[in-house]
């Protein structure tokens, strides 16, 4: 095998997790479209795309885990990724009228603080989670680098997200059940309700960090 063959699968398995990221990025803003076309084969499309797009948050981690390529800039980027997903979606969920304003609002002001912190923090190497993550104190770390939480909050938002798509698909199709809509609702509002409030209990501990790192 040249050398030139060997350079580029190292350069290909160190960029792997990066690559999916990206590929994420560009899934999740598909569905944002599909949904918000208004047409119901499409809103349909968009339910199993929104699950994918999320299915590979999980996936990056892991080969960047498996492929030994973790770094800064890497944990940076799937940081960004789920911002993005958050921010678009639930705006977008919004302005379908299928969750109420101050739910984006919520996250949206949460996010601009906890990642403002985090940007100082990684000026001083210090990361969001891993081993040189920024939460010193115990519960700190429970709440916002354990892998129980960051799974629960990963969780709750799969299933916010993946009903709140298909609640959309369902009000746009004439030929269902009438109790599904209504069923599909609550779930999606429940997990919703769920996932803000671990949004905003997560953000929490990254606040009062900002003393240490900031200042």
């Amino acid at each position: 095998m040249s050398t030139h063959t060997l350079t580029f699968a190292a350069t290909l398995q160190r960029h792997t997790a990066n690559m999916i990221t990206a590929f994420r990025v560009f899934c999740l803003f598909l569905a944002a479209a599909l949904a918000v076309t208004g047409d119901t084969v499409l809103a349909w499309v968009a339910v199993p795309l929104a699950f994918a797009a999320l299915l590979m948050d999980w996936l990056d981690g892991y080969a960047a885990r498996r492929l030994g390529c973790e770094s800064k800039v890497g944990g940076l980027l799937d940081i960004v990724g789920d911002r993005i997903a958050e921010n678009v979606w639930w705006v977008v969920f919004a302005w379908l009228h299928l969750v109420p304003l101050w739910v984006p609002l919520v996250v949206l002001s949460r996010g601009f603080v906890t990642d403002a912190i985090r940007s100082c923090a990684l000026s001083q190497g210090q990361t969001a989670f891993g081993e040189t993550t920024m939460m010193r104190s115990r519960i700190g770390y429970v709440l916002v680098a354990s892998r129980t939480s960051r799974a629960t909050y990963g969780i709750a938002k799969v299933v916010a997200f993946v009903a709140l798509f298909i609640l959309n698909a369902v009000q746009l199709s004439s030929n269902l059940a009438p109790g599904l809509e209504s069923g599909v609702e609550t779930v999606a509002l429940t997990a919703t309700y769920v996932t803000v409030a671990l949004c905003a209990i997560r953000g929490i501990p990254v606040i009062t960090a900002a003393k240490r790192v900031v200042i």
